[in-house]
């Protein structure tokens, strides 16, 4: 019998002492280990991702339901002015529009004083309540203030405000009558001393089509995605003295973007949820003034967001919505409805209207 020998290959060893196969197993597990923590890490930045995408989708519409929920707030608030306000003439009961003029420690001296506002003109047996009236030939300006007097008065009497709150101080025109209405729609108009600077704004949110800039549910807005804009004028002219514009484009300030990609379905034109149910905008209101529909008093304001991510989610490729709510209470407009419901009905001022013009001026602006 012939025995061949055969040799073996010498064993490979590194400078340390690791075989080559040792070295390459050791690789192959690292190898693997590491496959799985890349995995790992991958799945933890597409979740920080998506995370993100989804503050961020929310940062901006949190801090706009806060800015509506202070702005709908102050809604009707009808400002007072400082007591120090005097005559600074003589003034003598006419039976018709005469003008008083004002001293005072404001510039102008009118200022807090708008059409519709009731003053509380001198003292004792010679006070009397007056409405802020006028008309072209005697209106508001920065001295003067038009009224129908029945007393006479003299330089140096008082002259102060009765600034009980406007109860139409968000603008909607009632379809039905009866008190706890529901009202969905597309665009909230409001006024009142917003901004607590003595004087009246005027401002709207409104539901537009993000494409094309058309109202919300009209022929024009045929996309699912929206856009809320804001828009906010001061009611005085360059001097500060009261007035309301022809137009909001008249004013000079422009209509803001303020949320984006709102999702949502039309329903009776009116945008709602994306399940169709929920209104993005919903007036509560009492109606008041007997059988006769005058005004439905919005009381409280529900708003309901639905917004959508910028980018798609990186693992499902599709967007991500969130949801926020906001239930907006009208202090103004409930404190007039307790005034009203106490017999102080006949002293709230009315929508204000600016009647120095050929045809007088009220909003909303158009």
């Amino acid at each position: 019998m012939v025995v061949k020998h055969c040799r073996l290959l010498p064993e490979v060893r590194t400078e340390r002492g690791f075989s080559l196969i040792e070295l390459l197993a050791s690789v192959a597990i690292i190898t693997i280990l590491m496959a799985a923590v890349f995995q790992f890490l991958s799945s933890n930045q597409q979740n920080y991702r998506r995370q993100q995408m989804l503050a961020e989708a929310g940062r901006s519409s949190r801090a706009a339901i806060e800015v509506i929920t202070m702005e709908l707030e102050q809604a009707g608030r009808n400002p007072e002015f400082d007591l120090n306000k005097t005559f600074d003439n003589a003034a003598t009961a006419t039976g018709g529009i005469v003008l008083i003029r004002v001293d005072g420690p404001d510039s102008p001296d009118t200022k807090n004083i708008f059409y519709g506002s009731r003053l509380l003109l001198g003292s004792g047996l010679n006070q009397e309540e007056v409405v802020v009236l006028g008309d072209t030939s005697n209106s508001l300006d920065q001295d003067d203030v038009p009224v129908v007097l029945s007393a006479d008065h003299v330089v140096g009497e008082p002259i102060t405000s009765r600034a009980y709150p406007y109860p139409t101080g968000i603008l909607y025109t009632a379809a039905a009558a009866g008190d706890d209405q529901t009202f969905p729609v597309n665009r909230i108009q409001f006024y009142g001393d917003i901004n607590d600077t003595g004087d009246l704004w005027y401002a709207e949110y409104n539901l537009v089509c993000q494409d094309t800039g058309a109202d919300a549910c009209s022929a024009a807005c045929p996309s699912n995605t929206y856009q809320m804009t804001r828009f906010i004028t001061q009611l005085v002219d360059g001097n500060g003295v009261f007035t309301i514009p022809a137009s909001k484009a008249a004013t000079g300030d422009p209509i803001s973007p303020f949320v984006d990609n709102i999702t949502g379905v039309c329903t009776a034109l009116t945008l709602r949820d994306p399940a169709g149910v929920t209104p993005v905008f919903e007036l509560n209101a009492d109606v008041f003034g007997g059988g006769a529909i005058l005004a439905a008093l919005v009381k409280a304001v529900d708003i309901t967001l639905n917004v959508r991510t910028d980018q798609p989610d990186p693992q499902t490729q599709q967007f991500r919505v969130q949801r926020l709510r906001s239930h907006v209470v009208v202090k103004n407009v409930v404190d007039a409805l307790s005034l009203a419901a106490n017999g102080l009905a006949f002293s709230l001022p009315q929508t204000p209207t600016d009647p120095t013009f050929a045809t007088p001026r009220t909003l909303p602006l158009p």
